[in-house]
């Protein structure tokens, strides 16, 4: 397979690759690296690529080693942690009262997201990766468990111990769970900004909102269901920087000095 061919296994799986290196990792530059280790693993191991139906399954076994390997030993974080983070402030008015509408929007959606990411680190590695494989990416159970080396039963198990866990958190605090729930992303979004937890931006710049996904400019009804929440997540926007890297690389020849070692 030349490096043209395999840049369309690039440009199909791309997105799901990314999904769930960051979604386990948290971390978007680490994803990004991840990414690239996934793709780079499978060009120089090409002469073993599955057919075209078991791609997606091939490259998510492959992610798992490579999120094993740099996550595993990591500090993940704890709920006592995240709700001192996020709900152990009052508003930070002073943060958000210039920001425009678009801005506001983005970064409500950027918080939304990077909440619930958050709460999945708070998880174990094993149960972070069933309930993203599983949960957000649809991932067949039988597939699933094959790319983490475990049983279906065991996968299960670690799935169901993730649910409790994420359910049990979130239940009872997030307003896109419920309505009446005392946690508001509006309210928050101080807090989140000056902690570090979201990226500022500056106040009057130009937001691209064709990056912006649509769900972002109007409200979502709440899911009243915690994993319906999360399977309601899109994936991850604006991947062209990305792709166009690997593309660079790939074509460029860079992968093919791995491949000769």
């Amino acid at each position: 397979m030349n490096p043209t061919e395999f840049l369309r296994i690039v440009d199909q799986h791309i997105g799901d690759v990314y999904n769930f290196a960051y979604r386990v990792s948290n971390d978007g530059d680490r994803a990004q690296e991840q990414v690239r280790e996934v793709f780079l693993r499978a060009y120089v191991g090409r002469d073993r690529l599955p057919t075209e139906d078991r791609h997606g399954a091939w490259l998510l076994k492959i992610g798992v080693h490579v999120a094993i390997g740099s996550l595993d030993g990591s500090a993940r974080i704890t709920f006592d942690f995240l709700d001192d983070t996020i709900r152990g402030d009052p508003t930070q008015v002073s943060r958000t009262d210039l920001l425009s509408d678009p801005e506001r929007s983005l970064l409500l959606w950027e918080l939304k997201q990077g909440c619930m990411t958050a709460v999945l680190s708070c998880l174990s590695l094993g149960e972070r990766m069933a309930f993203v494989m599983v949960v957000m990416m649809g991932t067949p159970v039988v597939v699933a468990a094959a790319s983490l080396g475990i049983t279906p039963a065991a996968l299960k198990v670690r799935l169901s111990r993730a649910k409790k866990k994420v359910v049990a958190y979130l239940a009872p605090r997030c307003e896109h769970v419920h309505p009446q729930n005392p946690c508001r992303c509006p309210s928050r979004l101080g807090v989140a900004l000056k902690k570090g937890f979201i990226q500022d931006v500056v106040p009057g710049a130009e937001v691209q909102l064709r990056k912006l996904p649509p769900e972002a400019l109007k409200p979502s009804p709440p899911a009243r269901d915690v994993v319906a929440l999360y399977q309601q997540l899109p994936l991850p926007r604006d991947l062209e920087p990305l792709r166009e890297r690997l593309a660079a690389e790939l074509l460029g020849g860079d992968w093919d000095s791995f491949s000769r070692r």
